[in-house]
């Protein structure tokens, strides 16, 4: 069976710097949506087991998140998600406001709206980069905006978790340069369909066995 384990290291580095080329068209894009100079980098690209990561590491956390479904030649789900007092602190720096009303996020509001662009440029960013090196035709949808503790978060569109493997890869990524508090901390999860993993798989030069 297919599977992101299969991924090496060098396989992994080449996916890290897929990703750091979107984040490069990511911190630009934010730049001149707020007016001032972001930078982006993406530490580590890692693939886990989903009910371990969630675990070990995010399950509790009550995070801000951008979900959107990915269709085409590419079918899943991506998330981007953030801790509360780091979204605060980015919706500061976009709404040039103190005045942040966390307590609307998640509900039609200028907060939300706000945090939504953030996820079409951030997720948009990155998939176009994996869409230029693979050439596969992935389609977006629009951000639903959710606030909830990540465990809880990450179950939404997954019900039947037998279309999906058990791993998940996990992109880490920092925003410097973007509010008082200096780096702002989040983190893409990608969970790919699984009859489109091998596609995927192969495009990026796995082989089984």
């Amino acid at each position: 069976m297919d599977s992101l384990f299969l991924l090496n290291e060098g396989e992994l580095d080449l996916l890290k710097e897929i990703a750091n080329i979107g984040a490069g068209h990511a911190a630009s894009a934010l730049s001149q949506l707020i007016g001032q100079v972001v930078e982006m980098k993406v530490p580590s690209v890692k693939v886990s087991r989903f009910s371990d990561w969630l675990s070990d590491h995010v399950a509790e956390m009550t995070v801000a998140c951008a979900y959107i479904h990915m269709s085409g030649d590419l079918n899943g789900h991506f998330y981007l998600s953030f801790p509360l007092e780091e979204t605060r602190q980015l919706l500061k720096a976009m709404l040039a406001s103190r005045d942040v009303k966390m307590e609307a996020l998640g509900f039609p509001s200028l907060e939300t709206s706000a945090f939504g662009e953030v996820g079409n440029i951030l997720a948009g960013s990155y998939l176009a980069s994996l869409s230029d090196f693979t050439h596969l035709n992935i389609q977006t949808s629009p951000p639903t905006v959710l606030v909830d503790m990540a465990g809880a978060i990450l179950g939404e569109g997954l019900l039947d978790l037998s279309l999906y493997g058990e791993e998940v890869l996990v992109i880490d990524c920092e925003l410097t340069n973007l509010a008082e508090s200096g780096s702002i901390r989040c983190t893409f999860t990608f969970l790919p369909l699984a009859e489109d993993l091998a596609k995927l798989l192969a495009l990026l030069g796995v082989q089984d066995g």
